[in-house]
């Protein structure tokens, strides 16, 4: 007597054991076994075998519906679609359950030159470890059609799990034009089999979709339930679906990076390559976050050396106050004669160096807004999604400054901040002296 049936996943499970064997192309070995029978023979005139991208998909990168980011290919086949992403600029995962169809396309992609992460397997089952973390666009052309309806549930609790705030679900898949099944659902169990994979309308799919509030789905493009000629883009067997996740009350203007692909929940930015910054940085990276993938470290400075970059040409090293020693590097100028504006960025430049700490710059960031559980750094740059965020800014780019009655006027008219002073102007006499730049004005 069997009572095992404890979760939803258990459920699942007896579920799947009501089909034919043969229909069975969904999950674990059965599945792999039948698709490898099926990429066995390359020579075959199946349309998706054709090392062309959906037409659908060519159309929405091309328009720049869909710009780069982290994309998945879902059920990628011989990585036709996944290939043409990467040529786009995306960073590129795709899984497939078949080997024989994986191995298949890595041997195109590196034909090509295209960089893509395959991976074979049941992309259901793989932990983020395995994929790296959220992504901007999950491409499924083959896959949700050739699911029974109670792995819907599966394939929901997947797209929501790993699709990102703002990102794109975009899927092709049969339609009732004569492609794929249109029997219902009751009506699969009872004859036990998909008949090769059911039919959708938009919506039905779209119903399947809508998951939250913030989501929709929507048919998309003029072609669609229109089937492709082998031989041309690529098939499209079915109507292209286009969805997006929607954030409350904003989008991004372009697919965000992901920080800490790889690093399951260890993402952060670092706003501000100062000291803090930089020793924020050099801890973190001790703690093994690598730099580039799980920290990023962004600075709004053309070059090394934070507010440093801006002291007056007079301040000299010697006659500064004492500069502390970053974290893991003493500070030891050759020649403290030397303007600190020069000898402080090159210890910061050599610092960044010599742990590869990989600032970007110059990155001006405009905002960060809360989209939890992630926060979004908007720049000029672009936009980066992560779990936590150090702001080591400062205060050099937005001092305080009192007002007080005669502010801005000197005892000649005129008032230059300590930032400026030193430097040459149009005055007689040239250079100032820092010393005069601070006297206090005159009322």
């Amino acid at each position: 007597m069997d009572r095992s049936t404890r979760t939803v996943e258990d459920l699942l499970r007896l579920l799947d054991g009501l089909f034919e064997p043969d229909a069975h192309r969904w999950t674990g070995a059965d599945g792999a076994t039948w698709w490898d029978e099926f990429y066995a023979d390359r020579s075959r005139p199946v349309p998706f075998f054709v090392a062309k991208p959906d037409e659908s998909l060519a159309r929405w990168v091309e328009s720049g519906l869909l710009r780069p980011g982290r994309a998945l290919d879902l059920g990628c086949g011989p990585g036709r679609n996944a290939i043409h992403l990467a040529s786009a600029g995306f960073a590129v995962d795709a899984v497939d359950l078949a080997p024989a169809a994986v191995a298949w396309a890595r041997e195109r992609a590196a034909e090509v030159g295209a960089e893509v992460r395959f991976l074979a397997g049941d992309a259901f089952t793989l932990g983020d470890a395995e994929l790296g973390g959220r992504y901007d666009l999950i491409y499924d052309s083959g896959c949700f059609h050739h699911l029974p309806p109670h792995r819907r549930i599966t394939y929901l609790a997947f797209v929501d799990r790993a699709l990102a705030p703002g990102g794109h679900l975009a899927m092709s898949c049969f339609a009732t034009d004569g492609v794929g099944s249109e029997q219902s659902d009751l009506d699969v169990y009872r004859g036990r089999h998909l008949q090769g994979g059911l039919a959708y309308t938009p919506t039905r799919c779209g119903g399947s979709s809508a998951t939250s509030p913030r989501s929709s789905c929507a048919a998309c493009g003029p072609e669609a339930g229109r089937r492709t000629r082998p031989g041309s883009a690529s098939r499209s067997s079915g109507r292209p679906l286009f969805r997006r996740r929607r954030l409350s009350g904003m989008a991004p203007a372009r697919p965000a990076i992901h920080v800490g692909r790889g690093a399951g929940e260890r993402g952060l930015v670092v706003i501000g390559a100062g000291q803090a910054g930089l020793s924020a940085a050099y801890g973190l990276r001790r703690h093994g976050l690598e730099p580039g993938r799980d920290l990023v470290v962004l600075d709004g400075e053309d070059g090394p050396g934070g507010a440093w970059r801006h002291r007056w040409p007079t301040l000299r090293v010697d006659r500064a106050h004492r500069i502390s020693d970053l974290p893991g590097l003493p500070f030891a100028p050759a020649d403290p004669t030397l303007p600190a504006a020069q000898v402080v960025p090159e210890y910061f430049a050599a610092y960044e160096n010599r742990f590869d700490l990989r600032v970007r710059r110059p990155v001006h960031v405009t905002a960060v807004r809360d989209t939890a559980p992630d926060l979004l750094v908007e720049t000029g740059a672009g936009t980066w999604r992560t779990r936590a965020l150090i702001n080591a800014t400062g205060t050099w780019t937005q001092p305080f400054r009192p007002h007080y009655p005669g502010a801005g006027r000197s005892a000649d008219g005129s008032c230059t901040p300590s930032s400026t002073a030193g430097r040459p102007s149009s005055r007689a006499g040239g250079w100032w002296s820092s010393a005069a730049a601070r006297r206090p004005c005159s009322c």
